[in-house]
């Protein structure tokens, strides 16, 4: 049995993370549909090169690393993987995500990377080796912290969109 005092994000964090996978997707084809341009979801068998999912629409794949944050969190940074950065138009999409119980869970996303064939990500120069919560002495050697405000703040669903494939 689970306290009802924790955040349910914490109790079921994969849980969540699938949901807000999910969303995305659901997000970005919903869009595709709406132009009569279908996009192709591909997903790796196994998850150590930095990206989550990978989306197509004509000749733009899009390697991208998926990032979550309870709307008012006052974390920070993200971890990056230092791997996403080798992908061409590798990027990582960030969402601030809050949960209403009538209305369900509303999204507004960021972005980190390069508009659609303008190259590879840039992981900012700001960004410091991560390190394992809880032991600030060992280093994650193929993460780096990344500060959210690194991130560029989308409008709506459109303009992730077209950043993405136009």
């Amino acid at each position: 049995m689970t306290s009802s005092s924790a955040p349910l994000e914490n109790i079921r964090s994969s849980s969540l993370e699938k949901l807000l996978e999910h969303r995305f997707l659901s997000d970005l084809l919903t869009e595709g549909w709406i132009r009569r341009r279908p996009i192709n979801v591909l997903r790796p068998d196994v998850d150590d090169d930095g990206f989550d999912v990978v989306v197509e629409l004509d000749e733009v794949l899009r390697h991208v690393q998926l990032k979550g944050r309870r709307l008012g969190a006052t974390t920070s940074t993200v971890g990056v993987h230092r791997r996403l950065s080798f992908k061409p138009n590798g990027c990582i999409v960030h969402m601030d995500y809050h949960f209403d119980n009538v209305k369900g869970l509303d999204v507004a996303y960021r972005i980190l990377g390069q508009p659609a064939g303008c190259g590879r990500l840039v992981i900012p120069a700001t960004a410091k080796k991560a390190t394992r919560p809880g032991n600030a002495k060992k280093e994650r050697p193929e993460t780096f912290s990344v500060r959210v405000s690194s991130f560029t703040k989308m409008d709506d669903v459109a303009e992730l969109f077209d950043f993405l494939f136009v």
